[in-house]
């Protein structure tokens, strides 16, 4: 009823074209956003990219890289953050020297395509990825393989404790970038949480030169107290990381990085941090 009432106030060719969009928006269903953001990045990537149809999967070749995205997923608009718009290219020109970069961890990976950006411009340093889904850990591999990138890949979290997590499927908008841990109750699908101190002391990381986070609000736990940020945030020299405020969690946060001597900026949605102590 609200529609007929709304398209009372247009023309002939208007109306038309109004309930053209609603038929065509009904159609798309549950993949209308999927499509959009799709159709989006072969606009942006033009000349610059070849796309090819893999099942439900595109293989995009663009400068050295190939990667597999998964069509209407949000692995399209990552591909867009990471690639076409660079949003972690600020870290990259924030680092005075950039032979020093030997330790990188990417907490959060996703399907991989921060890492490999990463690989790029630090091609000799030694990159810990950590993902706790399954199918974003599976198809963070193979993109791996695809590009012959030597990366120590874990199906684990990020945690401020060595213990059993859940993985919590209804943050945000419930997409594959959405995908959160928290405590174990009774959910099925479990992962293994692991802190940083025993990230480096099992894969022998003296310090921590570029720390990625972006998980999903679970940055709460691993801010948690001053005492476990102590056991990390001074032997890490670089930060970029998402900070998730459903939480109220920011200025907690940005408190922290300060009271460790660390300068911050805004990037996008992005942290960027610099210990002044390891600079």
């Amino acid at each position: 009823m609200k529609k007929l009432e709304l398209l009372s106030q247009y023309g002939f060719f208007e109306k038309i074209q109004l309930v053209l969009m609603w038929m065509y928006d009904r159609l798309l269903g549950k993949h209308r956003k999927g499509i959009y953001e799709l159709k989006q990045l072969i606009q942006n990537m033009g000349d610059a990219a070849r796309f090819h149809k893999q099942g439900t999967n595109n293989l995009i070749t663009f400068d050295d890289f190939k990667v597999l995205v998964r069509r209407t997923s949000s692995d399209v608009p990552v591909f867009s953050q990471v690639f076409y718009y660079k949003e972690y290219q600020a870290v990259i020109d924030t680092i005075r020297e950039p032979s020093t970069i030997k330790y990188i961890v990417d907490a959060g990976a996703n399907v991989g395509f921060t890492t490999l950006f990463f690989s790029k411009y630090f091609p000799d340093a030694k990159i810990i990825s950590i993902e706790p889904e399954e199918r974003n850990y599976a198809m963070m591999l193979k993109n791996f393989q695809l590009n012959a990138c030597k990366v120590i890949a874990l199906k684990q979290a990020l945690w401020n404790k060595n213990e059993n997590l859940e993985i919590d499927r209804e943050f945000r908008d419930h997409r594959e970038w959405a995908i959160a841990v928290k405590p174990a109750g009774a959910g099925k699908e479990r992962v293994e949480g692991i802190t940083l101190p025993e990230l480096c002391k099992k894969y022998q990381m003296p310090r921590i030169d570029i720390l990625k986070i972006d998980i999903e609000g679970a940055e709460r736990f691993l801010f948690d107290t001053e005492e476990h940020v102590r056991q990390f945030l001074p032997m890490t020299r670089y930060l970029a990381m998402e900070i998730h405020d459903e939480y109220h969690i920011k200025d907690h946060i940005l408190g922290l990085l300060k009271k460790f001597n660390f300068s911050y900026f805004p990037h996008g949605e992005l942290i960027i941090g610099v210990n002044e102590n390891l600079r």
